[in-house]
């Protein structure tokens, strides 16, 4: 289940690009940036990301914010997680950002022109993953969430046709 799930194509709707920010690339723009983060090591980040209540949340999501302030921040976290993408073959996806967290920085719309997963600790291949081994859900479950998540997607009804033969193709390849 872990190859097929992993190859087969997919569709990521609503996510925060800026949720993708991953600790390493968020201390390499604090460094670039001058900006000093309150923790040490890649590992304290992520035992920040084990929050459990909103402003815990909030708090570790604007001080990720905070280290993207130039044109070539968001370049770089919008192609990180793209190459995430494009190694979980998500063919589809609908990136949400939030202009006020930045603007009300300072930082200005021309920078930025470009649900959070870095923070909960899984892009698409995990969520179908824990899927399968929490709830058991079948080959056939997983190729329906897949489609399904064609079918929502904002784009035209063309386009859905595409991406939904990509995946048929792929079934049919892959038993």
């Amino acid at each position: 289940m872990l190859e097929f799930i992993g190859k087969m194509p997919k569709a990521e709707l609503h996510v925060h690009i800026e949720g993708s920010l991953e600790p390493e690339l968020m201390f390499e723009l604090g460094r670039r940036n001058g900006i000093d983060l309150p923790f040490a090591t890649v590992e304290e980040i992520r035992a920040a990301y084990r929050f459990d209540n909103l402003q815990s949340f909030l708090d570790i999501y604007y001080q990720a914010a905070n280290v993207l302030q130039t044109e070539q921040d968001f370049f770089d976290m919008t192609r990180a997680y793209l190459q995430r993408c494009r190694a979980q073959n998500i063919i589809h996806t609908e990136i949400f950002f939030d202009p006020q967290t930045h603007t009300d920085r300072g930082i200005s719309l021309e920078a930025v022109n470009s649900d959070d997963p870095a923070y909960f600790g899984g892009y698409l291949n995990e969520n179908y993953l824990t899927l399968h081994r929490n709830l058991n859900i079948t080959r056939e479950q997983a190729i329906r969430l897949a489609h399904n998540s064609f079918e929502a997607s904002f784009t035209g009804e063309k386009e859905k046709q595409a991406l939904t033969a990509r995946l048929e193709r792929y079934v049919q390849e892959n038993g």
